[in-house]
């Protein structure tokens, strides 16, 4: 069974409050013996390390500790990608014998093609061109050019070694990786002989483990070093996107015409909510269908889009609208509008896995949003930290 806990757990459990140490020694010691006798697996995400690597040098110690009590308990077990299971859950539903991957072992935590996300082979093919540019080749010859023609110039040309030394340069400074990345293998796959997927394996083999990378940016905190933007900005498209409605919903709450009481505004807004949430899900499932190249996507009507089984983005929409909800039922009673914060940016991108565990710990706010979309998947949710223990012993005894 899966226990996913909430990053506050983890540093609980490594400086905990004075009058609580004895409680979160206990827990760190019970979570370690049920984890030892293979009767849970404790599992963390990019969400977990996106969080503990917000850190600066005078807080790197501390992190260092939240990271080892992650790594210890987690030992190297962790989830994939939101993203990949998102895409993993599309393409079951039109094979259902691709099966949906929601966890991963031994640390490797971040699953993606980084040159493709860094758009490294997109640069790598602009640089060529550019160089024939200034080497007098004409506009038709350089639009001819394609990512299959480069393996000749990379191999033969004194251009291509130095551009392919500063792609590897670039990976191995910005990216998480306990061993740089292999000159062979990086042609391979620009060549065409190793496939996005292979590659994308061979990638996660390399990556550190939560422990060394936290060791790595203290250590090197005032450098160019930084993990992936994917994983260093999660919530953040979130937190400006909510705070966004959040600022549209209280003008036209506070400032709805006379003849519109408060009962009347919140059904309005409540449609609203729940037409941007089915606008936004299609085209979430639409973009990432024409990605993947799925046969026939772009014919899909809106029925048939609405009818793909995605939990990733179903769980993240339904608690986006619930928290919205919540928000409005607050200024019915003169409460001001509740704004969208960084951490609970970090809560909402956890919710993601809430299909994929058994049980899933957050914080009470979260909790009161997130129980009755656990109940669908037969997930625990638990708000306080005390109950986190009796509910996993429960689900045990249920097994």
């Amino acid at each position: 069974m899966i226990v996913y806990l909430d990053s506050q757990d983890y540093s609980r459990m490594a400086d905990p409050p004075k009058n609580r140490a004895s409680f979160f020694k206990f827990l760190d010691a019970e979570l370690t013996r049920l984890m030892n006798a293979g009767r849970i697996e404790i599992r963390y995400s990019a969400v977990h390390i996106s969080e503990i690597t917000h850190t600066s040098p005078e807080a790197a110690a501390y992190s260092a500790r939240r990271a080892e009590i992650l790594s210890r308990l987690s030992n190297g077990k962790c989830m994939r990608m939101n993203t990949d299971i998102f895409e993993d859950e599309l393409i079951h539903h039109f094979d259902d014998s691709h099966s949906i991957q929601a966890t991963s072992e031994n640390n490797q935590w971040l699953d993606t093609d980084i040159l493709k996300h860094e758009n490294f082979l997109d640069n790598l093919l602009t640089s060529v061109r550019v160089s024939m540019k200034e080497r007098g080749y004409n506009r038709k010859a350089r639009r001819a050019v394609k990512m299959s023609d480069l393996r000749s110039r990379i191999l033969h040309t004194e251009e291509g070694t130095a551009v392919i030394k500063s792609i590897i340069d670039n990976i191995n400074r910005k990216f998480p990786l306990d061993r740089e990345l292999d000159r062979p293998t990086l042609l391979g796959y620009i060549a065409g002989d190793t496939s996005s997927k292979e590659f994308r394996a061979y990638m996660s083999t390399l990556l550190t483990d939560p422990v060394s990378l936290i060791a790595r940016i203290a250590r090197e905190y005032d450098t160019a070093l930084r993990i992936p933007r994917m994983v260093r900005d999660i919530g953040l498209d979130q937190l400006e996107g909510m705070n966004r409605i959040s600022e549209q919903l209280s003008t036209y709450f506070c400032a709805r015409p006379s003849n519109v009481d408060v009962e009347q505004a919140r059904k309005q807004i409540e449609r609203s909510l729940t037409e941007t949430k089915n606008k936004v899900r299609r085209k979430s499932i639409r973009e990432t269908l024409l990605n993947l190249g799925v046969k026939n996507s772009a014919d899909l009507t809106d029925a048939q889009i609405d009818e793909i089984h995605a939990p990733t983005i179903d769980v993240l929409l339904t608690a986006r609208n619930k928290f919205f909800k919540n928000m409005i039922s607050a200024a019915e009673f003169g409460k001001p509008m509740q704004m969208f914060s960084i951490s609970d940016a970090a809560d909402l991108m956890h919710a993601q896995y809430l299909a994929y565990v058994g049980v899933f710990r957050c914080d009470g706010a979260w909790a009161d949003i997130l129980r009755p979309i656990g109940m669908r998947f037969n997930t625990d949710v638990v708000g306080k930290v005390e109950d986190l223990l009796p509910t996993i012993e429960k689900r045990l005894s249920a097994l």
